[in-house]
């Protein structure tokens, strides 16, 4: 029969200091992970924009780093094919500024900036890398507030660029937020049918409403035939928002 051990009065208190010292060093590994990688593909992009594709003509160019992408994704996996190194290239153009991606790289992934990269206007783009620094928004949160057109609907949207840039300069340097960055402009909501608490799914059905009821008014030449209509092409099941006729 074993005996019973009786342990130290403070080894409850050792254990959870241990268990803390080791979540802390495995998020500090994270981190440093996470921003080398970030970095890595900044500096990937970068050398491909400026010794490829700058320095030949588009479409050999184009080529040239398919063709490297062949080689790199042998060697390293499929993090390195051909989809990969072009969206290192559109990160690098996006986010030319290395500085600003070594201080967002310390609260957003990879993914964040695959997100971020799709946005093809510079100040909007920042809008939404800057609040979802300083808000902690996790890459789920990051696409839904794209799609419910947050910048949009933002007083901040129709200010001039120069306003922009310094509201959101405030924001990143001071964590100040201005009455323009919190404010959302009514007129959209008011236009949609909208009010304070909606869902994403209300507002494509009020937008595509919206669409219709334009598109009508063109006259007899456009037959609406149906909204959110299902389609098969190749044995996968798509949905078609409106569908007319003309």
């Amino acid at each position: 029969m074993e005996n019973h051990l009786e342990l130290p009065d403070n080894y409850k208190q050792t254990y959870g200091k241990i268990v803390t010292m080791i979540e802390a060093a495995k998020h500090k590994v994270y981190e440093i992970a996470n921003c080398e990688t970030v970095y890595l593909f900044w500096h990937i992009g970068q050398e491909l924009k400026d010794s490829i594709l700058q320095g030949q003509k588009a479409d050999y160019g184009k080529s040239v780093v398919k063709n490297m992408s062949k080689e790199l994704e042998i060697k390293y996996g499929h993090s390195y094919d051909k989809s990969a190194l072009f969206r290192m290239i559109q990160f690098y153009e996006s986010f030319s500024d290395f500085e600003k991606v070594a201080t967002l790289s310390q609260q957003l992934s990879w993914s964040h900036f695959k997100e971020l990269i799709t946005i093809s206007d510079g100040l909007k783009r920042d809008f939404y890398a800057v609040l979802c620094r300083n808000e902690g928004w996790s890459v789920r949160t990051l696409r839904e507030r794209k799609k419910s057109m947050l910048y949009e609907r933002t007083a901040i949207s129709k200010r001039p660029e120069e306003t922009i840039k310094n509201d959101l300069l405030l924001l990143q340097e001071k964590d100040i937020m201005t009455v323009d960055m919190f404010y959302r402009d009514p007129c959209i909501l008011d236009f949609l049918g909208l009010r304070d608490t909606y869902s994403e799914k209300d507002l494509e059905n009020a937008i595509l409403a919206e669409l219709e009821k334009f598109i009508l008014e063109m006259g007899n030449d456009f037959a609406f035939m149906a909204r959110q209509k299902k389609i098969t092409i190749d044995g996968k099941d798509y949905k078609i928002d409106l569908l007319f006729f003309s």
